[in-house]
């Protein structure tokens, strides 16, 4: 707010569901005698290109500051037009801004917070009209996740609350759409709480116990561990006997024209942040092309740039047919997410919804998050990441209980062993480490059958890493 006139940015998503060319503008008006300049902004969709965000910055000057502001923009194009409505700022929001304006020019807000408070205010703003709010702010976030997803393709999505219900979602949709029932998922993966998810769940037996019968026709293979290698053999010298494997459970046990999808997590979580090795997602891949069976990946713990990618199975240069998101994708806010090509989620109304799914504030939080990533936090954990990993290799060079460490991004562990050779898991010396260095100040998780991990914020800095490596490694000689 200036002397006499208001200055604003106005953002748009657009969003074409038609996916047919079309050109057209916007042009914003005002009431009460604002005007607006510039008045007008042009757009142009592609087949191809089905989403795009733009912002007016304008002025509006000869106002009045005790009357309300009411924005609104009016589209044209082929496809006729319609007539959007920003919001009304009453008059006395408006004055006291003015006021605030001449003592304290200017401020700032976390843009998280940012969001949630914007989507918020919407919806106060728009009472009569709160669907026609939360339309917008979700159809955004339906444009987002189709243009950040891997795939050039036109994509579906479904919205629910936790990765739980993208999971349940994934099933439902690998069923539907294959009229087949059984799924293959493996031995060391976490999916989630739900009867579903919980059916393809395999991590530790504490999760499943007392809860049988589970859904049936899932079946539970070996994972690719290659420090752990189930068939004892050496990568480079296997012949990927993991996936071959999988060949013979689809010759004897599940014949491929039952099984419906294959589902994994690019880098098993729970199960120790297992890292397959770079040959291993394609060769799975061509396996489900050949027998018709889609693959579901799982990207609730490695999505969202926690591994230096937007999703960790881009590190595996792969396209699923179905992918599963959720914690990382709102920033704390309750969201999940399952995508799809607009093909396979082709379902009729009513198949599958969910009451609080797609909320216009976590909605919100969510494109606000995609933004940060994109803008410095992917780049961010790919840097720290390495620089964590390094220094626990250097590490592994002088502390003998440290077997083995892997992982991408800041999606890292160190495998903790009695013996080197034995393989022997340190269970016990791990709950004196993670004991010793909360004391010290940081806070670290298990997984897997005796590995430490190391997953920080995404806006961790090299030197806060440093620090709890220091810690760490602090730990280790303290045993």
């Amino acid at each position: 707010v200036e002397k006499g006139s208001v200055k604003c940015s106005l953002p748009f998503h657009l969003y074409s569901t038609t996916f047919v060319p079309a050109k057209g503008e916007i042009r914003f008006s005002s009431s009460a005698g604002w005007k607006v300049k510039p008045d007008r902004i042009t757009f142009e969709f592609t087949p191809f290109k089905s989403t795009m965000e733009k912002q007016l910055v304008c002025t509006l000057k000869g106002a009045r500051f005790d009357k309300p502001l009411d924005i609104k923009a009016e589209i044209s194009s082929n496809a006729g037009k319609r007539t959007l409505r920003y919001g009304v700022i009453p008059a006395d929001q408006l004055e006291a801004a003015y006021i605030s304006s001449m003592a304290r020019p200017s401020f700032s807000a976390p843009e998280i917070s940012y969001a949630g408070g914007k989507a918020a205010v919407t919806m106060n703003l728009n009472i009569r009209s709160a669907g026609a709010a939360r339309g917008r702010v979700t159809l955004s976030a339906v444009g987002r996740k189709a243009e950040i997803t891997p795939g050039s393709f036109p994509k579906k999505s479904f919205f629910g609350n936790s990765g739980a219900e993208s999971i349940e979602c994934g099933i439902k949709l690998a069923r539907w759409y294959t009229k087949r029932v059984k799924m293959i998922a493996f031995i060391g993966a976490f999916h989630g709480r739900t009867m579903g998810a919980l059916s393809l769940t395999a991590s530790k037996a504490a999760q499943r116990e007392g809860f049988a019968p589970f859904v049936p026709g899932v079946v539970h293979v070996p994972f690719a561990y290659c420090y752990r290698c189930p068939f004892g053999q050496t990568y480079g010298e296997c012949n990927f006997e993991c996936v071959h494997h999988i060949e013979y459970i689809l010759e004897k046990v599940a014949p491929p024209s039952d099984v419906a999808a294959i589902f994994a997590e690019p880098i098993q979580g729970e199960g120790g942040y297992v890292v397959p090795p770079p040959e291993y997602f394609g060769k799975l891949k061509t396996l489900c092309e050949d027998n018709g069976i889609l693959l579901v990946v799982d990207e609730v713990q490695s999505g969202f740039g926690r591994t230096g990618k937007m999703f960790a199975i881009e590190h595996w240069k792969v396209t699923p047919d179905i992918i599963c998101m959720a914690k990382g994708i709102a920033s704390g806010m309750p969201l999940g997410a399952c995508v799809s090509s607009a093909e396979i989620m082709s379902w009729p109304p009513g198949s599958h919804a969910s009451t609080f799914g797609g909320n216009p504030v976590s909605c919100a939080a969510s494109l606000a998050t995609i933004e940060l990533l994109k803008d410095e936090l992917i780049e961010n954990a790919a840097q720290v990441g390495a620089f964590i990993k390094t220094r626990l290799e250097e590490m592994k060079e002088t502390h003998d209980i440290i077997g083995d460490v892997r992982g991408k991004g800041l999606m890292v562990v160190a495998e903790l062993v009695k013996d080197r050779k034995t393989k022997e898991p340190a269970k016990k010396e791990i709950d004196t480490i993670l004991l010793d260095a909360w004391r010290k100040g940081i806070l670290l998780l298990p997984c897997g059958k005796s590995a430490i991990r190391f997953i920080p914020p995404l806006i961790v800095t090299e030197e806060q890493a440093a620090f709890a490596m220091d810690i760490f490694e602090t730990a280790l000689k303290n045993l």
